[in-house]
């Protein structure tokens, strides 16, 4: 095993630790905050974040992801893609309060006046650590950036609890975000301040738009898209709905977007340095795809298996409409991880106008999709989202093949044995079920997880899992 290995092996270790408290975290305060607030509280930060991200990908613009992608880069580089997200992200502000009025007319909700200027300033003060994060990551200090976004969680999500106890409602909701965001981008300059050297040079960022605008283009689809059919919801239903559907991808997303966030964090800029060992390259993707799925197959069957018990346990009786839409996007959120990390290595390998062009193509079909389901009902909605998942995975593995040395028995051969792990612990659960129906929800979730964990884990020993001998190995190799 390569040095490489080693490092990116504890980067993704730190990264997972950070995400696994940062679950913790936001699980508690989620329950607090979730216990406390209404649905429509949840619809209507929904529609708000859906605009949030799309200026957070417009201030970028891709840069970031050109910087790490690039073999080297220059300090002249780093301070030209730093003024450009300072002064896009300021302009993209003010074009949001515009759009606010309209907001409110459109929803008929008053307080988006008073929520939205708040809230946009997660786009500027995310624009004010991009290239810190860029930087950091470049140098695989990623056991800083763990602890940087774990505290920023956590006083956060503190703060957010407290907020929802006083009965400040929505506004519990803003200041997580807000607070989160800054906290976040004041350590990050703090350990990255003096790396802001060099002088702002427009030819640098035409050289590096070749790549970058396509990408940001694709984000930008891939964001608008991600989040299109909640605006759809909030009108056509009620705020009160959209909640009720936000809540599911929220709980669903926790610990899924978590550890994705580090694996591609870790995973793109390590994958970026070997693309031109092609045998390493495949090897490593091939590892990569295995211990993924591996981990999050599982856990994302097992949490759509006990949802009704985990909902009621967690948020209370009034969340019970959300398990039927948890369940639908828990269950093919298991091809997420694996479409997110083959798009990483497209994105090595292809270059940005082809991946533009294959995201509008995806996002066609899941236009198409949502034509059809938005009128019908929102367990529609959740249907479309839900397949559009799969279609994207098996979109991106096709080319992974196509543009890189992979094949594709490899790739299946890394997958299918987690897939038929997670299916036999399926069944014992479905199976056993039925013995535990007189007991409380509380004891019948516990012990559920418990069989299920003890069972996975179990047949993985005895079927000799290459998944979790590597996963054992990489952690015996860390110097911790």
């Amino acid at each position: 095993m390569g040095n490489l290995d080693v490092k990116v092996a504890g980067s993704v270790l730190w990264s997972v630790l950070e995400k696994i408290l940062s679950i913790v975290v936001q699980l508690l305060v989620g329950i607090i905050v979730a216990r406390m607030l209404l649905p429509e509280d949840y619809g209507l930060m929904a529609i708000l974040t859906f605009f949030t991200s799309l200026g957070i990908v417009f201030s970028d613009s891709g840069f970031s992801q050109a910087l790490l992608r690039k073999a080297s880069v220059t300090a002249e580089e780093i301070k030209s893609v730093f003024i450009f997200n300072i002064s896009a992200s300021a302009a993209i502000y003010v074009l949001c309060l515009c759009i606010a009025p309209l907001l409110a007319r459109f929803y008929v909700k008053d307080v988006i006046l008073q929520i939205a200027p708040v809230l946009f300033l997660v786009i500027p003060i995310n624009a004010l650590s991009a290239v810190q994060n860029v930087i950091l990551s470049r140098e695989f200090r990623f056991a800083l950036v763990s602890k940087v976004n774990f505290v920023s969680n956590l006083l956060s999500g503190i703060i957010s609890a407290v907020m929802a106890l006083m009965g400040m409602g929505v506004w519990s909701l803003v200041a997580q975000r807000l607070v989160q965001s800054a906290l976040r981008t004041l350590f990050l300059w703090f350990y990255a301040f003096r790396r802001l050297e060099g002088r702002f040079q427009k030819d640098n960022l035409r050289k590096l738009s070749s790549f970058s605008i396509p990408l940001m283009l694709t984000d930008l689809l891939s964001s608008f898209f991600s989040n299109i059919a909640q605006l759809f919801i909030g009108k056509l239903y009620s705020p009160h709905s959209l909640g009720f559907f936000n809540q599911a991808q929220k709980i669903k997303d926790l610990p899924l977007t978590a550890s994705m966030q580090s694996l591609q964090s870790v995973t793109f800029p390590a994958l970026a340095q070997v693309q031109n060992n092609e045998e390493k390259f495949s090897l490593s993707i091939c590892k990569v795809l295995s211990v993924t799925a591996y981990v999050m197959f599982p856990l994302m069957a097992g949490m759509a298996l006990v949802a009704k018990d985990m909902f009621f346990v967690l948020l209370g009786e009034k969340w019970t409409p959300s398990v039927e839409y948890f369940q639908i996007l828990a269950t093919f959120s298991m091809a997420y991880p694996i479409a997110m990390i083959s798009y990483n290595v497209m994105k090595i390998k292809m270059e940005g106008p082809a991946l533009l062009r294959l995201e509008i193509v995806k996002k066609c079909i899941f236009a198409i999709m949502l034509c059809f389901t938005i009128p019908h009902s929102v367990k529609a909605v959740a249907w479309a989202v839900a397949l559009m998942m799969l279609i994207e995975m098996v979109i991106n593995l096709f080319f992974v093949c196509k543009k890189s040395s992979v094949r594709f028995s490899n790739l299946f051969y890394a997958l299918v044995h987690p897939l038929w792990l997670t299916a036999v612990m399926a069944l014992v659960l479905l199976f056993t079920s039925s013995f535990f129906c007189t007991l409380s929800p509380l004891l019948r979730l516990m012990l559920e997880i418990l069989l299920g964990a003890v069972c996975y884990f179990s047949i993985s020993i005895l079927s000799r899992c290459a998944a979790l001998d590597d996963i054992v190995t990489l952690i015996k190799k860390l110097k911790l």
